[in-house]
């Protein structure tokens, strides 16, 4: 117990476990994380040692999170350089670790990467759905983290600047 944050995470755990008991998280409070803490909650339902269990099982799958959108990034970006050397890098480094304490921060840290990801992979292909991908992503960016709101405005600029023509601009706007 000693090692959960007793102001963030255990809030959010909490908060996944008044989801499953039918108690909706406000927006300001970053619903995605509850949502994200209720199916890691499901599992150690009826254990004594619900929060120590939800937060084990939230941090590693935190952490899987944030390292494939990383590598799937690094993988778009292959002819920079190797994706393995990413995916070296983030396993001997402690940042992907040290953001684990503020669930909140890596879920918007992962949801950024994914939606970076489908960015890329937008402008290198110019495949319309990967728009769609993107405002996915940003969306759940945007129920983890406020800043997520911030971060959907700027994707929305750079993918106005990727359009190659103003009929395509005026067409998605809608």
């Amino acid at each position: 117990l000693q090692d959960i944050n007793l102001w963030d995470e255990a809030i959010y755990i909490n908060a996944g476990r008044e989801l499953i008991n039918g108690t909706l998280t406000p927006f300001e409070w970053n619903p995605f994380v509850a949502i994200f803490y209720a199916f890691t909650y499901l599992p150690f339902k009826s254990s004594p040692y619900w929060m120590m269990q939800s937060a084990a099982v939230g941090r590693v799958l935190l952490f899987g999170l944030m390292w494939l959108g990383s590598f799937l990034i690094a993988k778009r970006l292959s002819r920079l350089s190797y994706p393995l050397v990413m995916a070296g890098v983030l396993f001997s480094m402690t940042v992907l670790t040290d953001i684990l304490d503020n669930p909140t921060d890596a879920l918007f840290a992962a949801m950024s990467g994914f939606a970076f990801w489908k960015l890329i992979t937008y402008y290198e292909t110019r495949e319309e759905k990967q728009l769609g991908w993107i405002s996915c992503f940003l969306g759940l960016a945007a129920l983890s983290r406020n800043d997520g709101l911030v971060l959907f405005v700027i994707f929305v600029v750079l993918s106005l600047l990727f359009l190659r023509s103003s009929v395509n601009k005026i067409k998605h706007l809608h």
